[in-house]
């Protein structure tokens, strides 16, 4: 996780990757044709008198099974007015 401030906002970032490894095996010519999964989210929250405005997004990327192993990412970043 990395954070810095800059310009009054703060910036927050994540990145993580996973193998999950499973016993069952794919077709490999099958495996060819298949792409990625990939889904995102956003929230913003709008600012008060109580908080400041911030959002978030996150992506996450599903990649097909080869050779019993499927990789995983995660990347997302928040932004928020520096209280």
């Amino acid at each position: 996780m990395e954070r810095h401030k800059e310009s009054g906002l703060q910036f927050t970032s994540l990145k993580e990757e996973w193998e999950i490894i499973s016993e069952e095996q794919d077709d490999h010519d099958n495996m060819v044709n298949r792409k990625p999964f990939v889904s995102s989210i956003c929230i913003s929250q709008a600012g008060d008198y109580q908080s400041s405005p911030a959002e978030a997004c996150a992506t996450v990327t599903v990649h097909p099974q080869s050779e019993g192993k499927q990789h995983v990412e995660l990347n997302a970043v928040s932004v928020s007015v520096d209280a």
